[in-house]
């Protein structure tokens, strides 16, 4: 078992563990999350940021947390599934629009060794 490295961290704002992943700028994403725990799996609403922002296939999102150190394989408590598994089965729905992007979250995750 992988130990994180960001045990001790103070958790994200719990606000981002839902849709509000859909529209938020990197820029600002970045700011809420800097110095906190990016592998916390939020009790409210099951997850953790990775697999909030591979849901949504916001790349520029999930590029992000792995950068900083976020394990590609954490899992939703609530479901079992890793970031790659939320992505893979959340169809896109419309036009995807960037910074959404399935196929390119799909092959980030995949490269970092997501599975």
């Amino acid at each position: 078992l992988a130990v994180s490295n960001m045990a001790g961290l103070p958790q994200p704002p719990e606000d981002l563990f839902s849709y509000a992943l859909q529209s938020i700028s990197l820029k600002d994403f970045e700011a809420k999350t800097k110095g906190t725990n990016l592998d916390h799996s939020s009790k409210a609403m099951g997850g953790t940021l990775l697999t909030w922002a591979a849901e949504f296939h916001r790349v520029d999102l999930c590029q992000s947390l792995l950068d900083r150190g976020a394990d590609a394989n954490s899992r939703d408590w609530t479901t079992d599934q890793s970031a790659l598994g939320w992505a893979t089965s959340t169809p896109v729905h419309g036009e995807e629009l960037p910074p959404c992007d399935r196929a390119a979250t799909l092959a980030l995750l995949k490269a970092r060794g997501a599975r």
